[in-house]
């Protein structure tokens, strides 16, 4: 079964973007939450992969600001609002929609994963501030 194949079904399903600017870790996910494994594709980008089905349910960048500021393998079109992330040398690849505004870019020899592509990027991302979080919280008994 070809990765188009396999991600047909989770085609157009909801995605979600986090960012939580303390770890400095971009997540994106698609659909509904199954248990998954995550593959380091290169240079720390993970991608994220159902257990059973091996479809890919999202994928993880570490150090995400950091390569925004230095260009490294991730740029931002603010005019279109598109993140692009990229691995490894230019190849030639194609873009497979995931989800809801989210590509993955497959590598045209190998179906392999390449990068990735968010559509309305600022519109969808939701920052997390888990070290804002009160220092003293009322835990129930």
């Amino acid at each position: 079964m070809s990765l188009q194949q396999k991600n047909k079904k989770i085609r157009k399903e909801k995605s979600r973007v986090y960012y939580d600017g303390f770890g400095d870790l971009l997540e994106v996910f698609i659909g509904k939450p199954t248990p998954c494994y995550y593959d380091d594709i290169g240079n720390e980008f993970l991608v994220g992969r159902d257990e059973k089905t091996e479809e890919i349910k999202g994928f993880m960048i570490i150090a995400f600001k950091k390569r925004l500021e230095k260009n490294d393998n991730a740029q931002y079109d603010e005019e279109k609002d598109v993140l692009y992330i990229r691995v490894g040398e230019p190849l030639e690849c194609y873009y497979e929609e995931l989800g809801e505004d989210v590509f993955v870019r497959l590598d045209e020899k190998t179906k392999e994963p390449r990068g990735f592509k968010v559509s309305n990027f600022k519109k969808r991302i939701i920052k997390l501030n888990f070290h804002e979080l009160p220092e003293k919280v009322a835990v129930p008994h």
